[in-house]
């Protein structure tokens, strides 16, 4: 298996590119958005995995670093939190 680099820090983009999102995009769900009526008002963004690229739902919280964040892909174990306006801080699997 190759390793690659995660990226550092949040990338934000648009939702118009939710289908091409990379490790590390992030969308936030704006009350306006077009993805606000498809998604559970709990949620306050879309971040694609750093390490794998998966996209999941984050929270509030998630987003600003109170809770940590876990990859939600079978085939991934990428744990983290978002510190410090953007950056990630990878923990050690559990």
């Amino acid at each position: 298996m190759k390793l690659k680099i995660a990226p550092a820090t949040l990338n934000r983009v648009g939702e118009e590119q939710f289908s091409s999102m990379r490790p590390g995009d992030v969308i936030l769900i704006d009350p306006g958005s077009n993805l606000r009526g498809l998604i559970e008002s709990a949620f306050f963004a879309v971040l694609a995995c750093p390490w794998c690229g998966m996209p999941a739902l984050i929270t509030y919280c998630q987003f600003v670093g109170e809770e940590p964040v876990m990859c939600g892909a079978d085939s991934c174990s990428c744990r983290f939190r978002i510190k410090d306006n953007g950056k990630f801080q990878f923990l050690p699997a559990s």
